[in-house]
């Protein structure tokens, strides 16, 4: 397992890595460094997992939109693997998981990214995926029918915010968490929205009669259009 925590003295070094990938992600003159040193690949990856851009650079990487010096890209190039592995396997989980709501009577609906999922997995192999959103209304009466569907399909309550409900996998065993960029063994969480609200300085907007308001279809389930 690979530890990218950086101490005081790396912040110098990962602020370098990201404005290293911000010139490749748009295109601009590379800075000059030394890009076989260990230190700097880590930083490489640390930053890069932070702002979720591993595989979208490596997508550049295989089109030959961007050339940079290994080894940052061929770790670039088997970050879209690895993000491929990851999102079918959780385009398989939200698949099923709306199977098992469905058929307990819950009119589950995936949002954000999960909505995108849907369509396919190469449509958003360029994103970073931590967790899926549904959105699943009026289930105050019904929490603990909820709780006991999605243990059905894998995944038991860790915890509840104002915002969501956040469920994780049930298998025994601490959670990997690898964090040199999008391993398809990392956490595949499902957070689970009453409403879609956001809130800012003492206000609150209730997004979702908006979203069921205007929605369309993707492989057979409901999402927002």
């Amino acid at each position: 397992m690979s530890d990218l925590r950086t101490t005081v003295s790396d912040q110098e070094l990962l602020r370098q890595a990201t404005d290293y990938l911000t010139a490749l992600a748009f295109d601009r003159e590379l800075p000059n460094v030394a890009h076989d040193h260990t230190d700097w690949l880590v930083a490489v990856k640390e930053a890069s997992a932070i702002h979720g851009l591993g595989a979208y650079l490596g997508l550049r990487v295989e089109a030959g939109e961007i050339a940079p010096p290994e080894p940052v890209r061929e770790w670039l190039a088997g970050q879209v693997e690895r993000n491929r592995e990851r999102l079918t396997r959780m385009r398989a989980e939200l698949l099923e998981t709306l199977a098992v709501l469905d058929e307990r009577g819950f009119p589950a609906m995936p949002i954000k990214g999960g909505a995108l999922l849907l369509d396919s997995v190469e449509a958003v192999l360029w994103r970073s995926f931590a967790d899926l959103d549904l959105l699943v209304p009026g289930v105050d009466e019904r929490l603990q029918d909820l709780n006991l569907a999605l243990a059905h399909a894998g995944f038991c309550l860790d915890g509840v915010s104002w915002k969501h409900r956040r469920y994780t996998s049930c298998a025994p065993g601490p959670s990997l968490v690898i964090g040199d960029g999008e391993h398809p063994d990392n956490p595949r969480d499902i957070e689970v929205h009453e409403a879609v609200v956001e809130m800012f300085r003492g206000f609150d907007w209730d997004l979702t009669p908006y979203l069921l308001a205007d929605t369309s279809e993707r492989d057979g389930w409901s999402v927002p259009s």
